[in-house]
């Protein structure tokens, strides 16, 4: 491991070595190490205790879990195409 005192660099480095191994850009060992995380997590925590929550199940089934009211604003998404591409299209203008 590098002797970065930089605390956040010392914890990627952490985790790549530890999660991704000797291959940290390679995509599909990245998928993989992922799947078996989610396997292992399964696994692990008894099915009343754990939700699943998927990409697009928004608000519902979180809440649900949680015992909580449903928000009256929009789920959050920092992930949408739209505007991904907006930003993608301030940079090159």
């Amino acid at each position: 491991m590098s002797q970065s005192t930089d605390q956040e660099s010392r914890g990627l480095t952490l985790i790549s070595r530890n999660v991704f191994g000797t291959r940290p850009h390679d995509r599909a060992n990245a998928i993989a190490a992922y799947g078996a995380n989610v396997r292992a997590v399964i696994a692990t925590i008894p099915s009343g205790q754990l939700l699943v929550h998927n990409l697009g199940d928004e608000w519902g089934p979180l809440c649900l879990h949680l015992g909580v009211p449903v928000p009256d604003h929009s789920y959050p998404n920092r992930n949408n195409p739209n505007d991904l591409q907006s930003a993608l299209a301030h940079r090159t203008s």
